[in-house]
């Protein structure tokens, strides 16, 4: 996805143009090893990736001008986290995620049942976030 994005003739353009303080991307299918240096060292931004372990596959990247007070990969699943479905970034007055929702879920493929279940624990996850006080 990421590599798609960037060999359209608009490049990385957009991005710049852009000029959020926070972007996530979704389904990059990339590892930061697999993506263009000037991706890595867009000015002004830092990155963050979380890629699949499988390559090729799924995986998220957020891109951020200030520093977060932390950050987080994944939701203490592994089966989900070793696809790379998420990041947060804590910020004093907000969090920010970035996730990626397979479209086999809308779809009903025959890969369903394990990306269908990442919707209902991740938002179990996100629920006790905020009964935590959080959000």
């Amino acid at each position: 996805m990421v590599l798609g994005l960037l060999s359209k003739k608009e490049g990385i353009g957009w991005i710049e143009d852009l000029d959020a303080d926070v972007l996530g991307l979704q389904e990059i299918k990339a590892k930061p090893e697999q993506v263009p240096a000037k991706l890595n060292k867009l000015p002004g931004y830092k990155v963050i990736w979380n890629s699949a372990e499988r390559p090729g596959y799924s995986g998220t990247a957020v891109f951020y001008r200030d520093e977060p007070k932390s950050v987080s990969l994944g939701i203490d699943y592994p089966m989900f986290d070793e696809e790379g479905r998420v990041i947060r970034l804590e910020y004093p007055d907000f969090f920010f995620f970035t996730t990626f929702i397979s479209r086999t879920v809308v779809k009903k493929t025959a890969v369903c049942p394990k990306n269908c279940s990442f919707t209902p624990n991740f938002w179990k996850k996100l629920k006790n976030f905020t009964k935590a006080g959080n959000l």
